[in-house]
């Protein structure tokens, strides 16, 4: 094993720390915030082949996963608007209307008192 290669390993676990360690940080950031869902990381073994007989000392490979679709909790608020959805989906809204009025779309780069 060259000594490329174990710097390349050493810092391939420090970047993989660092991931975890940022997931953890904002899961606790995060754990009073309405609506948020835990993350958690997951690490792999990156295994390299290997070239002329040498070794190849791989690395390790972090995801954070995020729990979008697991039930949150329900709170209890005081607006009337409020909503909660309960069980497994999404809530949809109706079909886009076509439009009644005309308006006039301008793109960010132009002003409105351009003509096309």
């Amino acid at each position: 094993m060259s000594l490329y290669g174990m710097m390349r390993t050493g810092g391939s676990g420090m970047n993989a720390q660092a991931n975890r360690l940022g997931t953890v940080a904002e899961n606790i950031a995060n754990a009073n915030t309405t609506g948020y869902k835990r993350a958690s990381t997951e690490f792999s073994s990156l295994i390299l082949p290997t070239s002329n007989g040498s070794y190849n000392s791989g690395g390790v490979e972090t995801k954070v996963r995020y729990s979008i679709s697991e039930q949150g909790p329900t709170t209890y608020t005081t607006s009337g608007t409020d909503m909660a959805i309960n069980g497994g989906g999404f809530s949809s809204s109706p079909a886009p209307m076509a439009p009644t009025t005309s308006l006039a779309l301008v793109p960010s780069r132009q002003t409105a008192t351009e003509t096309w």
